[in-house]
Parts: structure tokens; C-alpha cells; sequence
């Protein structure tokens, strides 16, 4: 089968790659053929019609283009990991909602599919006039993988891109004071920018391409702070919150829907997740998981298991692959 993607970015985009390229050599083995192009500025048309599916990632392009593909396609599926078409954190225009809503609902309605990462846009895409298909993010747990022996100190750790810093920055205040009370814990923060946060005594990893899985897998303890009430936030499948449930790492996480429809848990009864629903309980939870750090690793196990039966890259995979193949059309 040959399917061409009209992607979000490129081989470095995290939505593009965790979405479909990663599965490069799964696609390989089950004989599909996979050429992409970055959607933004894609002008070929005439490329389209050599290929059985087409797949529009994401990005909300004018009615105009989205008539061309439908028209050119001989299946036409749209793919999305998020509300993209809210502005994250801040709010559009009323009239550039007006406009995305209106381009929402002709992408929705003229795919013959739409892709989605959970059942919050999946709601959205009913809404928009579409049928979705909940697949949900995916790890290889080949590549993100538990720590064979345990630390001698116990890590604390956060990952994430530069634009997600101040989230990590609305917690310091307790992450601090929790640091400075506990000598024999690390904390360690893991991104493309160091923050120079003041008075606060951490060590910076930067970020490198295929490195991030050696450093999260030395944490035994992952922040995951998210805005809360944010709509935008509401919708996504936090990769961070995979990365640590694959690598054994317990997770402390700000409890929003996000968090809580990817951990799968409300009330803490996981056993790999707790919930923080103000500062103050990022200190008194992280106090309660170093009383015993031996139990860390037992908690990692539970995440580590939780990951493989939902979102290991095989699972994942085999939705996707059945997804493409009842909308192939020879």
C-alpha cells in the first residue's frame, strides 16, 4: 500500500515522529510504502493521486487545499494529537475561531477518516461532522526501557521543550524547599534551554536528539505539571507522562484531564501516578515517595506495566496499521 503524509513538521517534529515515523520499519515489513512532505507549504498535487491514502496531519490548511486532497485522494484521512485548532494557552480571535472551526468542519467532513489520540478530540471531531478513531501515542519499549540497578540517590527529574519551562517554573517554589530539606535527593531538569532558575539547586542536562531516553531513565521520580482548566491541555496525551511510565519512572503529575485520561487513574489508586491539585502537594507528596525508596522501584514496575498494555509501539502500531487498511482502496 502507498500512503503519503502531509505531516505537521519534520523528522524532528515530536508529533510527526511519534505519530507515524517511528513505525518506519514496521510499515516496511507489512509492504507499505510511506513517503511524506511537510503539510505548510505543500504545493505538488499532482504527487497525489500515485497514492492509495492520504493523510493530512494536524495542520488546519485553507478549504481550498483540503477540496484539492479530497478530490485528488482516493482515501483521504486526517490524523490529530491535539486541539490544534485552539490556540495552546492563549485564545484566538473570535474571528480566527470562526475561521478554524469552519476549516475544522471541512477537513472533518471530507476525510474519510479522522485519526485521533484519545476520546476528549474525538468528541470534538463528532462535533465537527467527522468519524474518529481513538489510537492512542505510542512508545517503542525497546528504546524506553527501565534502569537495570537502582540509584544510590534518589533522582527527580523533569523533561520537556523550552515553551513548557514555565509550567515547571509554577511548582518551584515547593520543589525547592522540598530539595533543600532532602540533601539525598537530585533534581534534575532535561530540555533544549537552561532555565537559571534562582536559588534553586538543580542539575541541567541539555537536551540531545536520541539521548533523552538514557537521561529520563535515570530519574525515579518524573514531574509532569500541566495548566489546569486550559482546553488546549484538556485534549492532549502528554508524551512526557509515557516516557516516564515506560522507563519505570513514578510520576507526580498536576491532576487534569489530560493527565488523568492518559494515566488512567482519578484518585491516585494506580499505583505509579499521584496527583497534585495545588503547590503545596507537590512537597508532601514527593516526601511521601522518598520514605521509602526502595518502594520506587515497585512503583516504577506498575507504570512500566501499565505502559505495555496501552501504549507500547507494537499495540499502537497494529491500530494504525488496521485503521489504513479498511480505508485502502486498490
Amino acid at each position: 500500500m502507498k500512503v503519503f503524509i502531509l505531516t505537521f513538521g519534520d523528522e524532528n517534529c515530536p508529533s510527526t515522529y511519534y505519530r507515524f515515523l517511528q513505525y518506519g520499519k514496521l510499515f516496511c515489513a507489512d509492504d507499505f510504502s510511506i513517503d511524506h512532505k511537510v503539510a505548510k507549504n505543500f504545493n505538488d498535487w499532482a504527487l497525489l493521486p500515485d497514492y492509495d491514502l492520504i493523510i493530512l496531519q494536524k495542520t488546519i490548511l485553507s478549504s481550498e487545499k483540503v477540496k484539492k486532497i479530497a478530490k485528488l485522494a482516493k482515501r483521504f484521512i486526517y490524523d490529530t494529537d491535539d486541539r490544534i485548532w485552539l490556540r495552546p494557552f492563549k485564545k484566538h480571535s473570535f474571528f480566527s475561531r470562526i475561521r478554524n472551526n469552519y476549516r475544522m468542519q471541512k477537513i472533518c467532513q471530507s476525510a474519510d477518516l479522522c485519526m485521533v489520540a484519545n476520546n476528549v478530540i474525538a468528541n470534538d471531531i463528532r462535533k465537527f461532522g467527522g468519524t474518529p478513531n481513538v489510537i492512542p501515542m505510542g512508545l517503542n519499549g525497546d528504546v524506553w526501557h527501565p534502569k537495570k540497578t537502582a540509584s544510590e540517590e534518589v533522582v527527580i527529574g523533569w523533561t520537556g521543550a523550552p515553551g513548557n519551562l514555565p509550567f515547571l517554573e509554577k511548582i518551584l517554589p515547593a520543589i525547592k524547599i522540598f530539595v533543600k530539606n532532602n540533601p539525598k535527593v537530585k533534581l534534575v531538569i532535561h530540555c533544549g534551554k537552561n532555565p537559571h532558575f534562582q536559588e534553586a539547586d538543580y542539575e541541567y542536562i541539555e537536551f540531545e536528539a536520541g539521548k533523552e531516553q538514557d537521561v529520563v531513565r535515570s530519574f525515579d521520580i518524573g514531574l509532569l505539571p500541566l495548566p489546569q482548566d486550559d482546553p488546549f491541555t484538556d485534549g492532549k496525551s502528554p508524551i512526557k507522562g509515557i516516557q516516564y511510565i515506560a522507563s519505570g519512572v513514578a510520576v507526580v503529575a498536576t491532576k487534569t484531564i489530560s493527565a488523568v485520561n492518559l494515566l488512567g487513574s482519578q484518585n491516585n489508586d494506580a499505583g505509579f501516578v499521584n496527583y497534585a491539585e495545588t503547590i503545596n502537594d507537590w512537597g508532601k507528596i514527593l516526601s511521601e515517595l522518598i520514605r521509602n525508596p526502595n518502594e520506587l522501584t515497585h512503583i516504577g514496575k506498575k507504570g512500566r506495566d501499565f505502559f505495555e498494555s496501552n501504549y507500547e509501539s507494537v499495540k499502537t502500531y497494529k491500530l494504525l496499521r488496521s485503521a489504513l487498511q479498511n480505508h485502502y482502496e486498490p
